[in-house]
């Protein structure tokens, strides 16, 4: 204790004395920060904002030399404390996510050793599946060869030492007596400085690990949460301590077959068991109707209202079939064969005798009024009719549980009855059908009714319009824009309520028709008629024979006229003469108003009011034409010569978003377009006004345009080029690839089946997940942040069947990928108003057409209006389980079709449906473990309103592999053949076509820090160069010659034992190196080490790390050779239809590094339409690991994300994408999964 003299305290005392005296604030001691107490204080004493070694008048203090002024140490990311001052601690700050102990996986040797459930999935080490593919989680494999292994304290091998007592591991530094290291708890107990670092056992920070060193301040280890004690001293033990709670153990959860079935509300959330949303996933929980059983029980299982065989869902079982031809179904008083016909009122019941004679037993002798049996008993009082429907008072279906009505006497009406609260409509947390939406009834709560609630607004019937002449004239607001009839802008297109002047009986009856205050040709509505005109410059003023500017001169006379074709000599059919002499001048067949050369002239009367020129070079009416239905509209403009325009075509020319070159912002009529919608009688219209959409009933009147497409649309238009892609004019396509287009600019919104339609119409698509993926990471632009339409099929809980959307902002960039937390990606139904792109090939005349010589069943049919030809069987081939089906066409070199290609078929009218449901080649998900295929039907011809949807029976939610379905095969289309080279020989682009030219070996000229050739040609640095940043080190392999590899070049060099190829250092290489390939997170990239392999994407872009770069070999622009991962020379599988795949997994990687390595490499990642072809044509070397694979997945409560596929050895043809033997499975895109890349000839 230091003493103070008695001199020195009394100073003290008068100093505190004189401050308080002088009026110092109570803190006026601390008003510096420059003692070793205030530096160590944890306060701003001196108020400059910096606490303690943070302030720069406390880094002179020794304790203050080493404190981290960055958050991006092992200990920084330990203490508790926001080191770099930017608001997070610790492992929420990004700095910090590469450390393993900030890391929520569980894909590493240790985390899969560590005895501790890392991810918090529930499963620990080898119980977790994201660790099967380690040897020593493989049953057949006991050995302790690798470092994690010879430092866990294990005896792996089962020889009774461990660690570096067995001679396995005496090879590693580590493990070497002569290492000067203190890592083992021997070394941290012996009272000795073995590593010379001035710090012995617990005192070093390499001893901190060992629990005999470590002081416990939290209570947050599996061990400390589970030992009944108060370990940190806070007054709470175990679970219910905070630290705790991020254990599984400790969490209220009700999340498992055995709590959903206990009873018991686990997690406190008030409901229990399979009331509890958490549980509805499991089989047991679930409302299906799909078994054998659940088919014949006479109950309603799904809640659909459809019971056994009257429910989709069962009519494939053989006891479904509908039939009715045999004494039983003769006398069950249902109509079996839906023939309208029941028991012996079907002809085919009146063999049986019991059908012949005096009785009282079909529906029509059971409300004959009549005893027709002479038991004294009439109709449905009579006993032998009461088993009819029409006899029965019950309340059990759809229509009687909504018809207001107690229909089985029981005193309770609809949902009030219990035998109706199964029905989707009767239940409260619902109001998204169409019949909870015109119920009048708050169904779900929320204390909106009906078109009120949010949930029912993409209904049409909840619209609130105001543009029928019916709406428009009933004296109300229906709407509720405050505006009534002819006040609202929305009917101010009809006749009766114009206030306009702009057109040519309204621009000369001396009336001021729009209440401008300006009349006739004052009015500047009316300034482009050529009498209105004050000169004399144009088609219709030069040829009035007036003299419009008054010089004195008119017509072709007048100066300003000379420029026009029909001033000039001509001997062509354009001029005023020659428009006027009923002759032939230009000898196409055709006179005067006959010829589209004349029709600018007003006396043909060709367009409506004046011809108008959009941006594009269309030419339309220049103002609408009079309401009528839409046959008449589209008659009429045909006759023309032109047509009605697409969605797009109008929407990009409204004077809001659009060019608004044809009209003016009081255009706010709704005109028709040819497009069809979800609902076959109806068709898409849009306004000028603003652009937006709606429908009308084919037989309503609406006003409407023609429209003549530029002559360069139909004569110059290769394919789905800049004359048909949607962007600004002169600047509408981006390339996707060096095949196909996409539009740059969003479509107008339209339900699914419409913007379907559109597509066709331009001989497009909509894309798929492939397609948008690329486009984005490619820089697709535009992106507007709404959802867009994309091609697969998705189904999600409680019956809802739809489609993928994905949206974007801005720029695309090479870090999105598919998934909802993001906001990147959703579901939707097909119904529902998105905006959408569209993308096709921009030259057919490479692609070769499938031959119309195949063998189709039925016949082929021709599907040409999409991005590329197909053809499809014209009849069902018969049922088989997909397997069989999917190997059927293979071996006839065809495919079973995808949902996107089934509904541009049924869109063209696709002859012979039977309503039995086929095959679709898509991976799709559903309830607990339900993994397959969905299935599709109609009958008769397809029709254009088809799309993947639950309510209209068009769509099964989907089936097992091993159930029978009907199916049909598509031949697609072939891209350029590739060109057969040499050994040595890459293929590159030139001129658009592929070459062979000739290959090289990567070299570094001598700049790499000692070079080393690996065994497919890439010159390398063999020794890691110093840490830096990512764009440091960028720029120093840019400067050399070279480039920074891929996460898959460094993959193939790693030092493992299971690499049998030249390794690029030693399994003591565990260094993570900078990679060029992104993850999804918006400023991290993989890094890879040489050891193992093994990655790390916790890498941000600013941190420091060591790298090698990389001199690759001359390679092909295609997956093909080198380009593929495979044995050197022997690098890729192809099979007999041509597809190519690697041979070999590529590393773990998330789903956005995936698609980067193979768009590098000139190939995809395969779909499971790609994946099962190669799988029945034997490809080899499946390690069991997961593979990533390119088709969007949806499962229950939120997961959004892709389908993954395995498989061990060679594959075969018992492949198929189903769980029940482990072959398919899902995953999140932001999680670690190998893969492999897939080039294909065919076209999409």
């Amino acid at each position: 204790m230091r003493i103070v003299p008695l001199r020195l305290r009394s100073m003290c005392l008068i100093g505190c004395l004189f401050f308080l005296v002088i009026g110092c604030s109570p803190s006026a001691p601390g008003q510096s920060e420059e003692t070793p107490v205030e530096c160590q204080d944890q306060l701003d004493n001196d108020g400059d904002g910096k606490t303690d070694c943070a302030d720069e008048a406390c880094a002179g203090y020794d304790f203050c030399r080493n404190t981290p002024q960055t958050e991006d140490t092992a200990t920084a990311c330990q203490d508790k404390q926001d080191n770099d001052n930017d608001g997070n601690i610790d492992c929420d700050d990004a700095s910090c996510m590469s450390f393993s102990f900030c890391i929520k996986e569980e894909t590493s040797a240790a985390q899969c050793q560590d005895k501790q459930d890392n991810d918090n999935d529930g499963k620990i080490d080898c119980e977790d599946s994201d660790c099967l593919g380690f040897t020593f989680c493989a049953t057949a494999s006991k050995e302790e060869t690798s470092a994690a292994q010879c430092q866990d304290k294990q005896d792996n091998d089962e020889d009774g030492k461990t660690d570096c007592d067995d001679e396995d591991c005496k090879g590693f530094t580590f493990c070497s007596t002569n290492a000067k290291v203190e890592t083992s708890a021997v070394q941290c107990q012996d009272k000795l400085d073995n590593d010379s670092d001035g710090k012995i056992d617990c005192d070093d920070p390499d001893c901190k690990g060992f629990t005999f060193c470590t002081t416990v301040t939290v209570e947050d280890s599996p061990t400390l949460c589970q030992d009944t004690k108060d370990n940190d001293g806070d007054g709470k033990t175990d679970c219910d301590d905070l630290d705790c709670q991020v254990y599984t153990f400790c969490q209220k959860v009700e999340d498992t077959a055995s709590l959903c079935q206990d009873k018991q509300d686990n997690d406190g959330d008030g409901k229990t068991d399979c009331e509890d949303s958490d549980c509805q996933g499991f089989t047991f929980c679930q409302k299906v109707e799909i078994s054998p059983a659940q088919c014949q029980d006479t109950q309603d299982n799904d809640g659909d209202g459809k019971t056994d065989c009257d429910d989709p869902d069962c009519q494939a079982y053989v006891f479904c079939q509908k039939v009715e031809n045999n004494a039983n179904l003769c006398q069950d008083k249902k109509d079996n064969d839906n023939d309208g016909k029941i028991d012996c009122d079907d002809p085919e019941c009146k063999v049986f005798t019991f059908c012949q004679g005096k009785v009282e037993n079909t529906p029509s002798l059971c409300q004959d009024k009549q005893d027709n049996d002479g038991d004294g008993k009439t109709d449905c009082d009579d006993p032998d009719c009461s088993g009819y429907f029409f006899c029965q008072k019950v309340e059990n279906t759809a229509s009687l549980c909504q018809d207001k009505q107690d229909n089985d006497g029981d005193g309770k009406t609809d949902c009030d009855d219990i035998d109706c609260q199964g029905f989707t409509f009767c239940q409260n947390n619902l109001e998204n059908s169409p019949a909870l939406c015109q119920d009048k009834k708050d169904n779900d709560g929320d204390g909106k009714t009906d078109c009120d609630d949010s949930d029912c607004q993409g209904y049409f019937f909840c619209q609130k319009l105001e543009n029928t002449a019916s709406l428009c004239q009933d004296n109300q607001d229906n709407d509720g824009d405050g505006k009534t009839d002819c006040d609202d802008t929305d009917c101010q297109g009809f006749t009766f309520c114009i206030k306009v002047e702009n057109n040519s009986s309204l621009c000369q009856d001396k009336k001021d028709n729009d209440g401008d205050g300006k009349t006739d040709c004052d009015d500047t509505d009316c300034q482009n008629f050529f009498f209105c005109s004050k000169v004399e410059n144009s088609a219709a003023t030069c040829s009035d024979k007036q003299d419009n500017d008054g010089d004195g001169k008119t017509d072709c006379d007048d100066p300003g006229c000379q420029v026009f074709t029909f001033c000039q000599q001509s001997t062509l059919e354009s001029s005023l003469g020659a428009c006027q002499d009923k002759k032939d001048n230009d000898g196409d067949g055709k006179t005067d108003c006959q010829d589209s050369d004349c029709w600018h002239w007003y006396f043909c009367g060709h367009y409506n009011g004046f011809p108008v020129q959009d941006a594009w070079g269309a030419t339309w009416d220049g103002t609408p034409r009079p309401a009528t239905t839409w046959k008449q509209a589209s008659d009429t403009c045909k006759a023309l010569g032109g047509r009605l325009p697409t969605a797009t075509e109008l929407h990009r020319n409204n004077t809001q978003t659009g060019q608004g070159s044809i009209s003016t912002p009081r255009a706010t009529e709704y005109l028709w377009t040819f497009i069809t919608t979800y609902r076959l009688d109806r068709k898409v219209t849009v306004r000028l006004s603003d652009g937006n959409t709606s429908n009308q009933i084919e037989t309503n009147n609406s006003q409407y345009r023609c429209i003549w497409p530029s002559a360069d649309y139909a004569t110059n238009s290769k394919g789905f080029d800049s004359y048909r892609c949607n962007g600004k004019p002169g600047d509408t396509c981006q390339k996707v690839g060096p095949f196909q287009n996409i539009d740059k600019i969003d479509r107008p919104k339209l339900d699914y089946a419409a913007a379907a339609n559109e597509c066709s119409f331009y001989g497009a698509s909509l894309p798929n997940l492939r397609d948008w993926t690329t486009a984005i990471h490619n820089g697709l632009e535009n992106g507007s942040d709404g959802w867009l339409w994309l091609a697969k099929a998705m189904y999600w809980h409680s019956g809802g069947h739809g489609a993928a959307q994905i949206r974007w902002k801005g720029k695309g960039t090479p870090r999105w990928y598919y998934y909802n937390s993001a906001n990147f990606g959703s579901v939707t139904y097909t119904s529902n108003l998105r905006a959408f792109r569209c993308i096709g090939y921009n030259d057919l005349s490479q692609l070769t057409v499938p031959s119309t010589s195949t063998t189709c069943s039925g016949g082929c049919m021709k599907v040409d209006a999409r991005r590329s030809t197909i053809l499809i069987d014209k009849q069902d081939r018969g049922t088989a389980n997909y397997r069989t089906a999917f190997d059927a066409c293979r071996k006839l070199k065809a495919d079973v079709p995808k949902m996107s290609e089934f509904t541009e078929a049924l869109h063209m009218g696709l002859p012979g449906g039977t309503n039995q449901w086929n095959w679709t080649a898509e991976s799709m998900y559903w309830y607990n473990g339900g993994y397959g295929h969905p299935n599709v039907r109609w009958t008769n011809n397809g029709t254009e309103d088809w799309s993947f949807n639950g309510w209209g029976t068009k769509a099964s939610l989907a089936a097992y592999t091993t159930n029978n379905r009907n199916y049909r095969c598509i031949w697609r289309s072939k891209k350029p053949a590739l060109p057969t080279c040499k050994t040595g020989e890459v293929m590159q682009w030139q001129s658009g076509k592929l070459a062979c030219v000739a290959g090289a070996k990567g070299t570094s000229n001598g700049n790499a820090t000692a070079e080393i050739i690996d065994d497919w040609g890439n010159a390398w640095d063999v020794i890691e160069r110093q840490a830096t940043t990512y764009s440091g080190a960028e720029a120093k392999c840019k400067s050399l010659g070279g480039r920074l590899p891929t996460a898959s070049e460094l993959y193939r060099g790693r030092a493992s034992s299971d690499n049998t190829h030249k390794a690029l250092g030693a399994t003591t290489s565990t260094n993570y190196l900078w990679t060029t390939t992104p993850n999804y997170r918006t400023d991290n990239n993989e890094a890879v080490r040489v050891s193992d392999g093994a990655t790390n994407h916790y890498n941000i872009l600013s941190a420091t790390r060591p790298f090698r770069c990389i001199w690759p070999a001359k390679k092909s622009d295609i997956l093909h050779g080198a380009n593929c991962y495979g044995p050197p020379g022997s690098e890729c599988f192809q099979g007999a239809d041509g597809l190519v795949m690697d041979k070999y997994d590529r590393p773990k990687v998330t789903a956005v590094g995936a698609y980067h390595d193979c768009r590098q490499e000139g190939g995809h990642v395969p779909t499971t339409r790609e994946m099962t072809r190669l799988m029945h044509q034997a490809l080899p070397n499946g390690t069991n690991r997961w593979l990533y694979m390119g088709e969007p997945m949806y499962w229950y409560n939120g997961g959004y994300g892709y389908s993954l596929a395995r498989w061990t050895g060679a594959g075969t043809v018992s492949w198929d994408y189903t769980n029940t033997s482990n072959y398919g499975a899902v995953g999140y895109g932001y999680n670690k999964y190998n893969f492999r890349c897939v080039y294909t000839p065919y076209a999409d």
